[in-house]
């Protein structure tokens, strides 16, 4: 059986919510009243346990292809050029940095040049889509001159309708795999966004119940 792959933000979430949940105490010393409302709060805590867990269920399978993407793109060796000194290497990124165009690249490191450059295509699914769609419009765009960023490059027709073919294939591929899985793109960047505003929350909640403690302890 497949174990369920909870992220960062769900776990800490979820220590929290147990953590509320061990100083909820409901016995036969509890006035009845008492004991409503902090049922009441259990079930609540209880309830988003539930939910988190069960979406960490449901969506496993696609943060495990997710993953193997990302593991695969960060350990895989790629013939890349240093574009200030063009000396050639066969390396795996260093790091990762996004640029002013909103995309994400890797970055890597040059033992000539002792500094970092970056790869000159975004490192995962959904900015490749992006970025096949601007480059291929940026080539036909005029430049100064008069002539198209094509001419100016120096790429005959030729070689454009390959460059043009090959970006198509890679955006074609990556706009599938999103499509195949946007549902669970949709939920996992929806869900996410309620796990952030209940972390906040619940953090909040502990700071200010531990600083609680240690004023009456201090007194």
């Amino acid at each position: 059986m497949e174990e369920t792959k909870f992220t960062s933000q769900e776990n800490e979430l979820l220590e929290l919510l147990t953590y509320f949940k061990g100083m909820i105490v409901i016995d036969d010393a509890t006035p009845l009243y008492n004991r409503l409302i902090l049922q009441e709060e259990m079930d609540h805590l209880n309830n988003q346990i539930t939910d988190i867990t069960d979406f960490a269920k449901e969506h496993t399978a696609f943060r495990n292809i997710m993953d193997a993407e990302r593991i695969k793109n960060w350990t895989t060796r790629k013939t890349i050029e240093c574009p200030h000194c063009k000396t050639e290497y066969s390396m795996i990124p260093v790091g990762e940095i996004m640029l002013d165009d909103g995309l994400t690249y890797f970055q890597y490191y040059c033992d000539r040049c002792f500094m970092n450059f970056e790869a000159n295509q975004p490192n995962n699914t959904p900015d490749m889509i992006v970025f096949s769609e601007r480059y291929l419009a940026d080539l036909g765009n005029k430049v100064s001159g008069g002539k198209t960023k094509q001419e100016t490059l120096g790429i005959t027709n030729d070689q454009m309708r390959q460059k043009r073919q090959a970006l198509i294939n890679i955006k074609e591929t990556n706009k599938k795999f999103m499509t195949d899985n946007h549902l669970a793109v949709e939920a996992n960047s929806s869900f996410m966004e309620e796990i952030m505003a209940e972390l906040i929350h619940w953090r909040e909640a502990k700071a200010h119940f531990i600083n609680l403690q240690q004023g009456g302890q201090a007194n």
